[in-house]
C-alpha cells in the first residue's frame, strides 16, 4: 500500500466511532469521481462501511477507490447526487459487458458463466432470460453449485397460485418495468430499467465479494 493510501486508511480509522463527517471522492459506484460527505462506521478487509449523508443510507465503499476530498478537490469533481443514476449508455447486451470486463472479473478470481434461454410459462407466454453469473470456489478448488453474484434480464414477472397442482399456476403475467436484476450473496436484490444502471452495482459487488 502506498503512502497516500496509508494516510487515507489512517484518517478513516481515526474517525470511526466519532460520528464526524469526512468528505471523500469516490471513484466507484454510479457516479465515479463525485464527492460525498460520509460518516465512517467500520472497516472490514478492503471495504469501508459508512453513512452517506447525501443519500442518508449506510453504504459500503471499496477502500482503493477512496480519496480524501480536501486532497483532490482542486481536480474536477462533482457533488454526489443520489437522485441521478443516468450515465452515458455503454452496454447494449451482457455479451458486450463480458467482452469488456472478462479479464477484470477473472483477475478478481471469479468463474464466469454467461448465456441466455427461453422457456414457456404458459402456452401464450414465453420468458426471456439472459444471465451473467459469478461463481467462487471451495477451498479444495471445486466450483460452488450456486453463483455468488448474478446480473440477469428477466422480461416477465408473475404470481403463482397453488390449488390442485403442486407445481403452481402462474397468474397476473406482465412485463417487468425494471427487467435488469442484480442479486448477490447476503445482499439486497436490486432492479433496474436498463443494463447500464445495473452494471455499476454488479461491478462493485464483484469487487466487494471477490473470492
Amino acid at each position: 500500500m502506498g503512502k497516500d493510501k496509508e494516510n487515507i486508511l489512517e484518517k478513516l480509522k481515526t474517525n470511526i466511532g466519532k460520528g464526524e463527517t469526512i468528505n471523500i471522492v469516490y471513484y466507484g459506484g454510479s457516479q465515479p469521481g463525485s464527492t460525498r460527505p460520509i460518516v465512517p462506521v467500520k472497516i472490514s478487509g478492503d471495504k469501508l462501511t459508512a453513512v452517506c449523508l447525501n443519500s442518508k443510507k449506510s453504504k459500503q465503499f471499496i477502500l482503493s477507490k477512496i480519496e480524501i476530498a480536501d486532497k483532490v478537490y482542486e481536480h474536477s469533481t462533482l457533488d454526489y447526487n443520489p437522485s441521478v443514476t443516468t450515465r452515458p449508455k455503454k452496454y447494449e447486451t451482457l455479451s458486450q459487458l463480458l467482452d469488456d470486463k472478462q479479464k477484470f472479473l477473472k483477475t478478481l478470481g471469479w468463474h464466469i458463466e454467461c448465456g441466455s434461454k427461453t422457456f414457456q410459462i404458459t402456452p401464450s407466454h414465453e420468458q426471456q432470460h439472459e444471465y451473467l453469473y459469478l461463481f467462487s470456489r471451495f477451498k479444495n478448488g471445486k466450483l460452488r453449485k450456486t453463483c455468488d453474484i448474478e446480473l440477469t434480464f428477466e422480461l416477465l414477472r408473475w404470481d403463482t397460485i397453488y390449488e390442485s397442482s403442486d407445481q403452481g399456476e402462474p397468474v397476473n403475467i406482465k412485463k417487468r418495468s425494471r427487467p435488469w436484476i442484480v442479486r448477490g450473496k447476503n445482499q439486497d436484490t436490486k432492479t433496474y430499467g436498463n443494463l447500464d444502471k445495473a452494471v455499476g452495482l454488479f461491478l462493485d459487488w464483484a469487487e466487494l465479494l471477490k473470492p
